[in-house]
């Protein structure tokens, strides 16, 4: 009886197992994990716009609400722009965090709030970058899109837009 017992629990664990790593190899990714196009391009694109002085650009990846609700967003976004000085040359490992809502199994709501550390131009300036922006958000759209971004140097600190909860 022992015997049989072992052998179905051997069996179980083999199984269970084996069908994880099945599901990994086959590039298995919950909702919860699953990047968007605006997600894995959004550090690259606010450094690119920076590094170009593409104020329009940084603009377009700002969310409608605070597109709405920001009316010197404009001159916010030039102040940063004066402030940034040089084109990048490298930058520490992107972190951060993200939060999900989920109802039913679907994401409803993700937010996306990658940091730069270390970022340095070709001027020797040295900068760290926050991120704030919303992925995901079916019951309020007009926050998808980036809300805020902060840029911080050894001198001073710069903000962009305001973070929307």
């Amino acid at each position: 009886m022992k015997k049989v017992i072992s052998l179905v629990l051997i069996f179980f664990c083999c199984t269970l197992l084996g069908g994880c790593n099945n599901r990994l190899n086959d590039g298995f990714k919950s909702p919860i994990h699953q990047e968007t196009n605006n997600e894995s391009n959004l550090v690259d694109n606010v450094i690119n716009c920076f590094d170009e002085e593409d104020s329009e650009g940084l603009k377009k990846l700002f969310c409608q609400q605070t597109l709405e609700k920001t009316p010197d967003l404009d001159k916010q976004i030039e102040s940063a722009m004066e402030f940034y000085e040089g084109k990048s040359v490298s930058h520490g490992a992107v972190i951060g965090n993200e939060g999900v809502t989920m109802d039913n199994g679907q994401v409803i709501r993700k937010d996306y709030n990658p940091q730069i550390p270390d970022l340095i131009t070709d001027t020797e300036k040295k900068y760290y970058i926050v991120i704030s922006s919303y992925v995901i958000n079916t019951k309020y759209p007009e926050k998808v899109g980036v809300s805020k971004i902060k840029i911080l140097s050894e001198d001073a600190v710069v903000e962009i837009g305001e973070y929307i909860y």
